[in-house]
């Protein structure tokens, strides 16, 4: 799509250019979420789809910053899991999947994990 400098567009035109950048900037963050589900199956605990959140935030302390939520803000995500006392662990998925791991959010558009 080309658009001459200088030329007025429609919005349709405008709505096109758009689209495809955020599908664009979409693929991107979805590598992103790719690496980050990774690293967190790298922690899992046995086939359960959790891990340990003694081993999420050792995570956070080896350099992978983006696992250093509290754990009040993981609980109101709902991606904590205090079903086995002493034993907290995130679920991957929920985290993966929260809004808090979306780029660009307004009340347009949403750039977020792809599941």
């Amino acid at each position: 799509l080309s658009v001459l400098p200088g030329a007025r567009t429609s919005f349709a035109t405008t709505a096109l250019v758009m689209e495809e950048a955020l599908k664009r900037y979409g693929l991107w963050q979805n590598r992103e979420c790719h690496a980050m589900r990774h690293d967190l199956m790298a922690l899992e605990r046995g086939g359960t789809g959790r891990v340990p959140l003694q081993e999420f935030y050792g995570a956070a302390l080896k350099g992978k910053w983006m696992f250093s939520e509290a754990k009040e803000y993981l609980r109101d995500l709902g991606a904590l899991d205090e079903t086995r006392p002493g034993q907290p662990s995130v679920l991957i998925a929920n985290y993966v999947n929260a809004p808090s791991n979306c780029l660009a959010d307004s009340k347009f558009y949403s750039v977020c994990c792809i599941n």
